[in-house]
């Protein structure tokens, strides 16, 4: 994937989750989504799932203060972040661009690779 594919798939993600999730998990309207598996981690980083949203102000506690972080945490549900992590621990090969934009588009789960 190039440069630019990956700049417009992190920008259809921030569209794609904030249209799903118009009120933040704290409160108050969705500013920003958070990626709560690191979005280095390519079988989360454009998982709807992993897309935690938040207004600008709690992400940036979020990063600061791990009070809110854990709050963020009670709010998912250890369900919830059990399924991440699973999810995390998938190895990717040969993401590909349609794919993934065809499943921010609505279509089902980001078919991957293992």
């Amino acid at each position: 994937m190039t440069k630019s594919e990956v700049k417009k798939l992190d920008q259809l993600f921030q569209e794609r989750v904030s249209y799903l999730k118009p009120i933040s998990l704290l409160g108050g309207k969705t500013e920003v989504i958070h990626h709560f598996i690191h979005r280095s981690t390519l079988s989360c980083r454009w998982w709807i799932s992993n897309g935690v949203a938040l207004t600008n102000n709690q992400h940036n506690e979020v990063h600061k203060n791990p009070l809110v972080k854990h709050a963020v945490m009670d709010k998912l549900g250890a369900s919830y972040l059990i399924e991440l992590l699973k999810r995390a621990n998938l190895i990717v090969k040969n993401l590909k661009y349609c794919d993934v934009e065809n499943y921010l588009n609505g279509d089902e789960d980001i078919p991957l690779s293992i």
